[in-house]
């Protein structure tokens, strides 16, 4: 479906240039592929969702290669189709109605990550604060079922390992949900290289992680 006058069409290009911004750091930083991953924002004034195309090669997208979708997943805007993730974000930004944007990357330490059980140790405080990072085992994902799936998983948290995937993450904003995957992505990376030396790393004290704990009951974040 074409371009209509009754879009917002200033939020659509601003939202579509700040996708493109945060897909082109993504892939230059290796979070996502030529092909693999996809992004969402809410668009202002509007109950539309913008996000990448399927199928186009991530490292050149251009802010008119976007979609916007409205709530039951229709082109409204844009040429091309929408990522065949798109129940996905959708379920998400539904779910969560005080968040604005998903980032769904493939980042190679997180990926990894994900082909074991084992948790992340409490190594560094970005480690701490992520202590229980949630999983959501193997599924293929373009259809609705892997939708619900992954709302149900992610709960209230920020991120969730895809298996055998990669990672979800979400945030008030665009960046927001783009800086949660770098943090995941610089934990995973920390980790892998811990095992690499292999015996028994040092963890972080017990009052240090005690401290971590209770920042989080208390709402903090990572973020702020």
């Amino acid at each position: 479906m074409g371009e209509s006058s009754a879009l917002p069409e200033q939020g659509l290009r601003q939202v579509s240039a700040e996708i493109c911004q945060i897909v082109a750091e993504l892939y230059r930083d290796g979070l996502i592929t030529a092909v693999g991953g996809n992004v969402s924002a809410r668009v202002p004034g509007s109950d539309l969702i913008c996000m990448t195309p399927s199928g186009q090669f991530k490292g050149g997208l251009q802010p008119e290669d976007l979609v916007a979708v409205d709530p039951s997943g229709a082109v409204v805007w844009g040429s091309g189709r929408p990522s065949s993730e798109v129940d996905m974000h959708l379920a998400l930004l539904t779910a969560r109605p005080t968040l604005n944007a998903v980032v769904h990357s493939h980042p190679p330490y997180t990926t990894v990550l994900g082909f074991f059980p084992e948790p992340l140790e409490p190594l560094t405080v970005i480690h701490a604060y992520l202590e229980g990072l949630p999983r959501l085992p193997f599924r293929f994902s373009q259809d609705r079922a892997f939708a619900d799936a992954v709302v149900a998983a992610i709960g209230s948290q920020d991120a969730l390992i895809l298996e055998n995937h990669g990672l979800v993450t979400v945030g008030v904003s665009i960046r927001a949900a783009a800086t949660m995957a770098y943090l995941v992505e610089e934990a995973a990376h920390l980790s892998y290289l811990t095992r690499l030396l292999g015996g028994t790393p040092r963890l972080l004290p017990p009052d240090a992680l005690e401290r971590v704990r209770q920042m989080r009951r208390r709402g903090r974040s990572l973020l702020g």
